[in-house]
């Protein structure tokens, strides 16, 4: 199948941007797929067009469907509108997110609401020519029907990646640590709803009452380096860190917060990434019981579940931190819950029926089209 991958560019300096198209376009190529579309890696199977208007044509005459980001305020649903050039080309959306985030923080400003309102007149008129979407859970498959229209959807929650793992540790600083127990959390400041206020609050009730716990926090925003966070003797700042250290942070962390906090104007859960490579990498974790979240982690099985309550995760951290039976409990059942079900190729499995699905009654094209190689589509 010629898949035409439209998709944010994957920069592993910036913490999640562009992560999930990454492996489910590597998962994809290797089943023998071939992905053509603007802003592509170079390599085996992906064939990289010019990101302007020629490019987009060539992706459309070469491709037997369309599979489109959903992004927000962004160029990659425009191109939604190549199916007006070539009806019998399926397009399916990808959906991760919702157009909310455009408001930002807890108090949205009227120029972000007016951003809002254009965002979602413009994808509801686009998504008339979407098949079906993609969404990472069972929350956003509600959203993409009851807000954009769309009438089919397929629930594909993110994956981890097992062989990411450094069962040896990281040789981070972390390891050198022997007498503070690491509760690692990683995110962006910028975005309120990831959880940082929570931390910094435990944080601030261990300084007193465990003093060994110690915070590593990274900070993937591209923003962040310029906030003026609290500093205490049991936090540390990590900047800017490309996600294959992150990696290796987290194999020298005792365990894993991922913690949420709930904004008024964000009514739906998505799938943490940052929860499935916790636990394929084997790390006990905290998690925030929201939506799909529940469905992944059985409380007290593959991780501890709590309330958005800083007095929460502080007994949970307390916990793990007293019984190291537990963390090993949790840590093997973890990464075999993510081997078993979470893994990029579950994720795939799920996705590919519905695309050849969609492209098996696509009527032929002339030979010069669906004959095509990679070779000659570039």
């Amino acid at each position: 199948m010629h898949i035409g991958f439209v998709y944010e560019p994957f920069d592993a300096r910036s913490g999640s941007y562009g992560a999930h198209g990454h492996y489910l376009a590597g998962e994809l190529v290797r089943r023998g797929h071939t992905l053509l579309g603007p802003g592509l890696p170079e390599g085996p199977g992906m064939v990289s067009l010019p990101n302007d208007k020629r490019g987009k044509l060539r992706m459309l005459r070469h491709a037997d469907l369309l599979y489109i980001r959903v992004g927000v305020l962004h160029w990659l649903e425009r191109c939604t509108l190549l199916r007006l050039l070539q009806p019998s080309c399926p397009v399916v959306w990808e959906i991760n997110g919702i157009a909310e985030e455009i408001l930002g923080g807890p108090s949205p400003s009227d120029h972000a609401r007016r951003l809002l309102q254009r965002d979602l007149r413009r994808k509801r008129w686009m998504a008339r020519l979407v098949d079906a979407a993609v969404c990472v859970s069972d929350m956003l498959a509600v959203y993409a029907t009851e807000r954009y229209g769309i009438r089919r959807t397929l629930v594909a929650p993110n994956g981890g990646d097992p062989t990411a793992r450094h069962p040896d540790g990281g040789e981070t600083v972390l390891a050198d640590l022997n007498d503070r127990f690491v509760v690692l959390w990683a995110g962006s400041a910028n975005i309120p709803w990831q959880g940082l206020d929570q931390i910094l609050e435990a944080a601030r009730r261990c300084e007193r009452i465990a003093p060994d716990v110690l915070f590593a926090l990274v900070l993937g925003g591209r923003g962040d380096m310029n906030l003026n966070l609290p500093h205490r003797r049991n936090t540390m700042m990590i900047h800017r860190t490309d996600r294959v250290t992150v990696g290796r942070y987290i194999a020298d962390a005792d365990c894993v917060a991922v913690v949420y906090t709930s904004c008024g104007w964000r009514p739906v859960d998505g799938s943490s990434l940052k929860l499935f490579e916790a636990m394929a990498a084997g790390k006990p974790v905290i998690a925030t019981a929201l939506g799909q979240t529940n469905d992944v982690v059985r409380d007290g099985v593959d991780g501890l579940l709590i309330p958005q309550d800083p007095d929460a995760l502080v007994q949970a951290i307390l916990r793990l931190r007293d019984d190291a039976l537990l963390r090993s409990r949790l840590a093997t059942s973890a990464r075999e819950r993510i081997e078993s079900a979470y893994t990029w190729r579950h994720t795939v499995d799920r996705v590919e029926p519905l695309l050849q699905e969609l492209v098996a009654p696509r009527p032929k094209l002339t030979a010069g089209f669906r004959g095509a190689s990679v070779n000659e589509v570039v």
